[in-house]
């Protein structure tokens, strides 16, 4: 069953209450009125329960639900079926009245932001829950062939039927979220316990075991418009199951895509995204000082970003960075001593980041004479043209590479003329790796291109 959502008075608004009241009663009528129908052939009787069962299980095992304001064309729309629809703004109403007779619509005025709209899902829910962005534009099956992994186009019933059978393998004691292969990484096996908090972008949550260890989303109010913004929210939730023994599993088959070009309301543009993201590894990094698997993913995703941003020197980094955490900002905090605490441990963190990578970048010439640099019109971010998900990330004196979409191993280089040299671990001198045919093409074998 694929219930519709209850309109009240005109308003277009519905009461959840009654959504659930609604699907409860007609659950167990179905039930009574089946059993009463068979009730005299035992064969069919027994096939009538079973058949309700595994129909309950369908609907109730995993519930689909998508937070969405001011994106009604959204192509995820098209594609599937039966997904809630959360709106909180008014204004939202009229445009995404279009896809009520296709998904449930669900207008919740009370709510105020993102992350108060994912508690809210959280609350309503004891099942498994699919939270689903807005920006998707399409789900595939993954398969090894040879040393790569092949996207298969499926349809959106198959891949919620996939998940379905995978939540009914798993123990409900022990797993707190699922998420999927969105870095194409390769498997041997359909799904597995996930280890370096990959699991991004959508993740199914066991709302019924979080909330009874205590999880919430939470945030803090900087850069706050119309109601606390949440960054990085699945990486907290994978940092809260970690801190709470439980499990994370990745479905290696399957996975999503998005459009992360397009502004958010919580993101805004490019620019800022790579700021938040520098802003709520900080917060994260204090949050969880205590766990050095945390600090060292954490590290990581700061080191990364920060050579996206083609950082030049600390004073860039104070003005882009630091200066979101001023003294206005920080009073903001509901949280105040806490927030501001795990804030500054972040700082403290990062300020060893970029001493090390100070350090560690002054590349010095094969007779180790003046200090060498990657000329600026070749700095910033290439990616392999026949695969967008590798890369190189080439900053005032380091070669980071990008495997899988992910920050890998850097290495001191520069520049002389055209050519890139690059110092290997245990080499006393530069080799030369490759050369620009222009500014925005690098080629070492492989080409490279600036990524836009």
């Amino acid at each position: 069953m694929t219930f519709k959502s209850l309109w009240n008075d005109g308003e277009n608004s519905v009461v959840w209450k009654n959504c659930k009241e609604y699907m409860s009663v007609t659950f167990r009528n179905q039930n009574i009125w089946l059993l009463e129908r068979f009730k005299h052939n035992a064969e069919l009787s027994i096939l009538s329960v079973k058949n309700i069962n595994q129909y309950l299980i369908k609907e109730t095992r995993l519930k689909v639900f998508c937070p969405s304001h001011n994106r009604p064309d959204s192509k995820l729309f098209e594609i599937t079926d039966g997904i809630n629809i959360i709106l909180q703004y008014k204004e939202d109403i009229e445009s995404y009245s279009k896809w009520k007779n296709k998904h449930n619509v669900i207008y919740v005025p009370e709510l105020n932001g993102l992350l108060d709209t994912r508690n809210w899902i959280l609350e309503q829910n004891d099942d498994w829950v699919l939270m689903i962005d807005d920006d998707f534009l399409s789900y595939k099956r993954l398969v090894n062939v040879n040393d790569s992994i092949e996207e298969i186009d499926i349809s959106w019933n198959d891949f919620l039927e996939e998940v379905k059978k995978i939540t009914l393998e798993l123990d409900d004691t022990k797993v707190g979220i699922i998420g999927f292969n969105n870095f194409n990484k390769k498997y041997t096996k359909q799904y597995q316990i996930e280890e370096d908090y990959s699991t991004i972008r959508s993740v199914i949550l066991n709302t019924s075991l979080l909330k009874s260890k205590g999880f919430e989303y939470k945030s803090y109010p900087f850069d706050g418009k119309n109601g606390k913004k949440g960054y990085l929210e699945d990486i907290g939730l994978s940092c809260f199951c970690y801190t709470n023994n439980l499990n994370i599993i990745r479905i290696n088959n399957l996975k999503f895509e998005d459009n992360n070009e397009i502004e958010s309301i919580v993101w805004g543009d490019k620019k800022n995204k790579e700021k938040m993201l520098i802003v709520s590894s900080l917060w994260l990094l204090g949050k969880y000082y205590q766990y050095p698997k945390i600090i060292n993913k954490m590290s990581k995703n700061i080191f990364y970003t920060l050579r996206k941003m083609n950082f030049n020197s600390i004073d860039d980094i104070v003005e882009e960075i630091v200066n979101v955490f001023s003294y206005e900002n920080s009073n903001k905090c509901e949280e105040e001593f806490g927030m501001k605490k795990f804030l500054i441990l972040g700082l403290i963190v990062l300020a060893g980041i970029v001493s090390l990578t100070s350090c560690y970048d002054k590349s010095q010439d094969n007779n180790g004479g003046d200090t060498k640099v990657i000329a600026e019109q070749y700095r910033g971010t290439f990616l392999q043209v026949t695969d967008k998900r590798e890369g190189l990330i080439l900053s005032q004196n380091t070669r980071q590479f990008i495997r899988n979409n992910e920050p890998g191993t850097s290495s001191p280089a520069y520049t002389d003329g055209v050519d890139l040299y690059v110092k290997y671990t245990g080499d006393n001198s530069f080799t030369k790796v490759g050369s620009f045919e222009d500014n925005d093409t690098l080629n070492i074998g492989t080409i490279y291109k600036r990524e836009k």
